[in-house]
């Protein structure tokens, strides 16, 4: 028999368990790059590495060691770029290029490339690490102030008064790690999530979900809730054509889109893109509402494996992804989640913390707690579902 091909992920978290576990099943032996011994990707890899999946060295060093056939990863940003390094410097499949990756992770090289691409994006200027902010021109408020180079909305706040623009700006430069802030012109209006596969330089897929947020402030943009379909999906069109630019400004002709944007009154702005499946579990959502099965997909992408014919039907009209926040507190128990599976209240859930756990305020998506998925066949049905089992969930 042939020996097993060899996938390299990224991360072995939450967001790539599933992905490993999936390619498992399938037969495929994966090595997981992770610096924690816990992470649950490492309890169902064929083999765990040890290291920091953003560091393109270590990565480096185990894609050779255990001469993978390919690399990937899902559900976060900034392992992308390594994704595309390591593919790079071996010779293996990826869907991006070094340039295209830092464009895909990189807000300051993410917006003249995605304009370029004639992507509707705010207006933002980019303070680099030499840059005083006290030379920074007066910014029409309110503005969001925004780390360059991170994600889940960790060193972002929204700035409505002069007074608090430096404090913004000093909060979010300790989380870049090349310390390199944006501060971006603010778009009111409604927040939306374009989850898209890109097939020959085509949109097969563009599904736009409504994002419902929680803002404490200065804190703005933590997701609360996935909802499919989209109060403002009747015609795809104009997320296809979104998708469709976004991929050619990364120079992708076949993978993953995740795209947020704001529904304002003068039309759609695309907030941040990024090419890789998105981690508010949409990856365990979609082939719940229709016959794509975007791990798959991902897997064969990083493989090299050709792509077969997208035949996408629906399967039941409506869902969505709860998150879970708390107050500040100590976790002294936590509700199980199968009586509300037997009720056919939620179709799968779980808690990203255990009982002892100190809840401080909330401050980013890191905050959020857990997660739960539900599947109805209209989107009232799905939204009264998602409030009982929030209200009967305790902690």
């Amino acid at each position: 028999m042939a020996e097993a091909q060899r996938l390299l992920v990224l991360g072995a978290g939450r967001h790539q368990a599933p992905l490993i576990r999936q390619a498992e099943q399938r037969g495929i032996c994966t090595v997981a790059l992770d610096p924690y011994p816990d992470s649950p990707g490492k309890r169902v890899a064929s083999i765990a590495a040890d290291g920091d999946a953003l560091d393109a060295q270590r990565a480096l060093e185990v894609a050779r060691e255990h001469r993978v056939d390919g690399v990937t990863t899902v559900g976060t940003d900034q392992p992308v770029l390594v994704m595309a390094q390591v593919a790079a410097a071996l010779g293996l499949p990826c869907h991006l290029d070094e340039a295209g990756a830092l464009a895909a992770t990189n807000k300051a090289a993410m917006g003249p490339a995605l304009r370029d691409a004639g992507v509707p994006m705010p207006h933002s200027v980019t303070l680099d690490p030499m840059s005083d902010p006290a030379s920074l021109p007066m910014p029409d408020l309110p503005c969001v102030v925004k780390a360059a180079d991170s994600q889940g909305q960790r060193g972002m706040s929204i700035v409505r008064s002069e007074h608090d623009l430096h404090d913004a700006i000093a909060r979010a430069r300790p989380v870049s790690r090349t310390s390199t802030v944006m501060v971006e012109h603010f778009h009111e209006g409604p927040e939306l999530t374009i989850t898209a596969w890109i097939s020959d330089g085509r949109a097969v897929i563009a599904a736009p979900l409504d994002r419902i947020t929680v803002n404490p402030p200065p804190s703005i943009g933590i997701c609360l809730q996935h909802v499919y379909p989209s109060v403002h999906g009747d015609d795809d069109a104009p997320f296809r054509a979104i998708a469709e630019s976004v991929a050619r400004a990364f120079g992708v002709r076949r993978g993953p889109l995740y795209i947020q944007a704001i529904v304002s009154n003068d039309g759609y702005r695309v907030i941040e893109a990024a090419s890789r499946v998105g981690g508010g579990h949409e990856a365990q959502l979609f082939p719940r509402l229709m016959t794509f099965d975007l791990l798959d997909r991902t897997i064969d992408l990083a493989l090299g494996r050709p792509e077969g014919p997208v035949r996408i039907e629906p399967i039941i009209a409506s869902g969505l992804v709860n998150f879970i926040v708390l107050s500040p507190g100590r976790v002294v128990g936590l509700s199980d989640f199968a009586p509300l599976i037997a009720e056919g209240l939620v179709d799968e859930g779980a808690w990203y913390i255990r009982p002892g756990h100190e809840q401080g305020p909330i401050v980013d998506s890191m905050d959020r707690v857990g997660y739960f998925i539900v599947t109805s066949p209209d989107r009232r049905a799905t939204l009264d579902r998602a409030r009982q089992a929030y209200a009967a969930l305790e902690a």
